[in-house]
């Protein structure tokens, strides 16, 4: 019985040994398609490819402005009549170009009240002399009040003149308006009391009424000009 036993195991082993044979075949050929299933075909993946290479970077900048150029004006004495204009906006001009032609007798008038200004000043400066004076008078040429002086000792006339507009301020009509804004309602020819900040106090009417501006007109004897002022009508003030 043991030889029978022997004889059914060696029987067995050559059919073990093909069939493990043939599982080896199968994992040979099978194995490789499951593994590249899993991973894509490098030659056939959505793979972008690209140089790296060096380069500038381009930057616009977008503004607005004005075209501006340096211009030269050409300036006439005043009284002078341009004739005709010959040259265009762009055109352009080289020295010496005539651009346009002024009316002679224009010319020859403004020559005229130039020397006829120059023979005025010659004139005084000839009296001057004549005098032997070192000052000139500057008189009123009628009854008024001063009400402001704006020329100082040692002072240059021009300069004075070109800042106020004038040496010195006078009132001619005897008068002096204060102009004021209230909400009280008062009628041209309003009476009105006006404080002066020395405490006095002058009638006064008011001369115009506009939308609660006020302007009202008192003696400008005894009142400074700028003057700080309150205004009553009756015993309110306004």
């Amino acid at each position: 019985m043991g030889s029978n036993t022997k004889t059914n195991k060696r029987k067995k082993w050559p059919f073990v040994l093909i069939v493990v044979v043939l599982l080896a075949v199968s994992a040979v050929l099978i194995v490789p398609r499951i593994w590249t299933r899993g991973f894509p075909d490098p030659a056939n993946s959505m793979i972008a490819r690209t140089e790296v290479t060096t380069g500038d970077i381009s930057t616009t900048v977008v503004g607005s402005g004005n075209l501006a150029q340096k211009i030269e004006e050409a300036k006439l004495p005043y009284g002078v009549t341009v004739k005709t204009v010959l040259a265009e906006s762009g055109d352009a001009a080289q020295k010496g170009d005539v651009l346009a032609e002024v009316s002679l007798p224009s010319v020859a008038n403004c020559v005229a009240e130039v020397k006829d200004a120059l023979a005025g000043i010659e004139t005084d400066m000839k009296n001057l002399i004549a005098n032997n004076t070192e000052t000139v008078s500057v008189k009123s040429k009628t009854a008024a009040r001063v009400k402001k002086i704006y020329a100082a000792d040692g002072q240059a006339a021009a300069d004075v003149v070109a800042a106020n507009g004038a040496l010195l301020l006078l009132s001619l009509d005897g008068k002096m308006a204060v102009a004021f804004s209230s909400e009280t309602v008062l009628a041209a020819g309003s009476a009105v009391t006006v404080t002066l900040s020395d405490g006095t106090e002058k009638e006064s009417s008011v001369l115009t009424a506009s939308a609660g501006t006020y302007v009202a007109t008192l003696s400008d004897d005894g009142t400074i000009l700028g003057d700080q002022v309150t205004v009553k009508s009756g015993e309110e003030a306004v």
